[in-house]
């Protein structure tokens, strides 16, 4: 694997090129120029070593690479958006969002003070319960951040 960094911005860029193989449309959709679409495409291309597109083909189309990214770039997008955000709300003295998963056990008896004390505080609380083993199943999904049982 080579050491190169891609850029969120430069993600950005391959998944609209990337929703319909269209370096023109990309282009208009995002305010950029159609060389400048291009250019971006290519520093990716050249620093993973890897084509991302098929040119040959008309109209270009993914490469299987190019679908890897694809598949998991707006994941990533909304992984890195979030973890931004939550630093920012929480540089500004306010909770990030709080993903809690709690035994149904626990939420029968300490449910509604945890509600309470957690949904007061700013940010976002999402809580969910369940048996012991469908609660830590989501907290290995990572659809939690959190577990208490």
């Amino acid at each position: 694997m080579r050491n190169f960094s891609l850029e969120l911005n430069q993600l950005k860029v391959f998944m609209e090129v990337a929703k319909d193989c269209n370096m023109t449309r990309a282009a208009q959709k995002l305010g950029l120029t159609q060389p400048a679409i291009s250019t971006v495409i290519k520093k990716i291309e050249n620093g993973l070593g890897i084509e991302l597109f098929d040119r040959a083909s008309r109209p270009m189309r993914l490469t299987a690479a190019g679908h890897v990214l694809f598949k998991r770039g707006n994941g990533a997008i909304e992984l890195i958006e979030t973890i931004l955000a939550d630093m920012y709300r929480t540089a500004n003295g306010k909770n990030p969002d709080i993903r809690l998963g709690c035994s149904e056990a626990i939420m029968n008896i300490f449910g509604g003070e945890l509600v309470s004390l957690l949904a007061s505080k700013p940010g976002r609380l999402t809580l969910s319960s369940g048996t012991s083993l469908e609660v830590s199943d989501k907290l290995r999904n990572k659809e939690i951040d959190t577990f208490v049982h």
